[in-house]
């Protein structure tokens, strides 16, 4: 697809059912960012008419719906149980899911663009909405229509369908997302908190009236917790007059003492509910995320009766439910709950969120100072992120600063504190450590930067981290005949430091600049290499997942130029 014009709609729903690339392609990409409503409207049609094309291969890149587990008592089952479950998703689907996640943000962009155009409030824009002007900008039938037919192939597509009714935020997108939530539904928590997203960056002022329209809905287990923490953050950034479930104290307490419950039998015996490390993970995350929400609910709508629960779920070993039940402790007004808070500002893995709470709450003691210091920020930032699920999981077992400097950073007008710290994990196996960077970023790599000079470590993390226009490169494959000339000229170069049988990756640019990616060999083994005539890296490597690849040998190339530039 390499022009975009009026027809781009057709042209995109070709590329959903017949392309090879799953990269949204560059036109597209443009073409969607101006969309019209005339034009997302023919494109969503146009995708309905083609569902049916978009299943006939599979790969696993979307996992099957999780089964109901003895953590959703006293919550209400999904509508229809015995629904067939989810097909794994085609790369079609992947690239369905794309082009709808674009469609969202353009369509929340018109609605902020019309709303200032306007001149209209949120609140008297919705007041008209009710009065029955119609304020959206795609017909919300249609996004209902489109979720109806992808629910059963993808959710997460499904969900990039409500997403767009959410991204509307008029009455009546609120309510035909409600009623697909409630009679169709989404059966993974997931999915639901992409559909609610759009909710959390820009609540509409009539935000009360889809919770009106959920009802008793809100109680089926995979929908309470995001809207809990829907409803949560709408109330502090004022978009909620009142909590929507303020009149259900007592089943929400009555809630958070069975999962408790149910956690503590399962940090006693994880066996209990599944049979394997995957059902019992997704088990335990369901069940801590929900309690997360109860906890923080719970403090939200003044309840002191909960005291006792929130004790409970005090108790458990999980950092996080601590942290939320000391800040709801807290909150209420119990000294245990502010004496927790302040003890688990001592702990890098809770300090963010235990430090989050004690300024909502206006708690200050003198101890608070030493870990508001950037360098205990960082500690804490860069435990949370280890300890993510995504990656580790759980805080490293040690972790010490080996370097710290303030320099001038590409992107950032003031100079900034970057730290580099060591982590280490202790496992069954081995031992894993490496290096991971703190301040502008928060990032490590798979390759092992322990024996790499410390400048060049810096480097790394600022190459990869630059974006400009003027920074890019053409891999091989795109070379014109030019550039195929230029990359031999500068492999010619006699600075290739010996290294022979050099074959092109790519031809860098860098603010005018130019110079070739390659590969080679040396000693037997292979080596990358960039040069651009007058300066030349060059790194060996090898198979192993540790070992450094091109694309961080262009990195640490494009670093230390920039670094230099900025730090002279």
């Amino acid at each position: 697809m390499e022009n975009a014009n009026d027809s781009w709609p057709q042209l995109a729903a070709d590329w959903v059912v017949h392309a090879r690339d799953q990269r949204l392609p560059p036109a597209l990409s443009e073409a969607l960012v101006s969309a019209t409503a005339a034009q997302i409207e023919e494109l969503l049609e146009l995708l309905l008419t083609t569902t049916d094309l978009l299943g006939d291969e599979t790969d696993s890149s979307e996992s099957p719906e999780p089964e109901t587990s003895e953590f959703d008592s006293g919550l209400d089952p999904t509508p229809d149980s015995n629904a067939a479950p989810v097909r794994a998703s085609s790369p079609a689907i992947v690239r369905l899911r794309l082009l709808l996640q674009a469609t969202a943000a353009r369509t929340l962009r018109l609605r902020l663009e019309n709303e200032t155009q306007n001149g209209s409030t949120q609140s008297g824009s919705f007041e008209a909405e009710e009065a029955g002007e119609s304020n959206w900008i795609v017909t919300p039938e249609l996004l209902s229509d489109l979720a109806a037919e992808l629910v059963g192939l993808s959710p997460t597509a499904a969900a990039h369908c409500l997403q767009i009714l959410a991204a509307q935020g008029d009455s009546h997108s609120l309510t035909v997302m409600g009623e697909f939530l409630k009679q169709s539904g989404l059966d993974d928590e997931p999915s639901v908190a992409v559909a609610l997203s759009p909710l959390f960056q820009w609540a509409p002022a009539g935000l009360a009236h889809f919770y009106q329209v959920m009802g008793e809905d809100v109680w089926r287990w995979q929908l309470l917790g995001p809207l809990l923490d829907l409803a949560g953050h709408s109330l502090r950034k004022g978009k909620l007059a009142q909590h929507p479930l303020a009149a259900n104290a007592p089943r929400l307490r009555q809630l958070l003492s069975d999962t408790v419950g149910r956690l503590s039998r399962l940090e006693e015996n994880p066996t209990q509910f599944g049979n394997d490390v995957a059902t019992i993970q997704r088990v335990l995350s369901n069940a801590i995320a929900l309690t997360v929400s109860l906890c923080d609910t719970l403090g939200l709508i003044n309840d002191r009766q909960a005291e006792g629960q929130l004790n409970q779920a005090l108790g458990l070993s999980h950092r996080r439910i601590q942290t939320e039940a000391a800040g709801a402790l807290a909150r209420l007004g119990f000294a245990n709950g502010k004496q927790r808070l302040l003890e688990l500002v001592n702990d890098p893995a809770s300090r963010l969120r235990a430090l989050a709470y004690v300024e909502e709450l206006d708690i200050e003691e003198p101890q608070l100072a030493q870990w508001r210091e950037p360098v205990a920020l960082a500690e804490a930032e860069v435990v949370s992120w280890l300890a993510d699920p995504q990656r580790f999981g759980v805080p490293p077992a040690e972790l010490e600063i080996i370097d710290q400097r303030t320099q001038y950073w590409p992107s950032y007008e003031e100079p900034q504190q970057c730290v580099l710290f060591r982590f280490t994990y202790h496992f069954a196996a081995g031992e894993l450590s490496n290096l991971i960077i703190a301040g502008p970023l928060v990032y490590a790599f798979q390759t092992d930067l322990r024996d790499f000079d410390l400048d060049d470590v810096y480097a790394m993390f600022a190459g990869w981290h630059a974006e400009h226009e003027d920074i890019y490169e053409v891999p091989t494959a795109r070379f014109n005949t030019v550039q195929l000339d230029e990359a031999q000229r500068l492999l010619d170069e006699p600075t290739n430091d010996g290294i022979e049988e050099l074959q092109p990756l790519a031809l860098t640019f860098f603010f005018g600049e130019r110079a070739v990616l390659a590969v080679g060999t040396r000693d037997d083994r292979q080596w990358c290499v960039i040069s651009d005539g007058l300066e030349t890296l060059a790194y060996p490597m090898d198979n192993r997942p540790t070992s450094i690849t091109p694309d961080l040998v262009l990195a640490i190339y494009r670093g230390r130029k920039l670094l230099r530039t900025f730090n002279p």
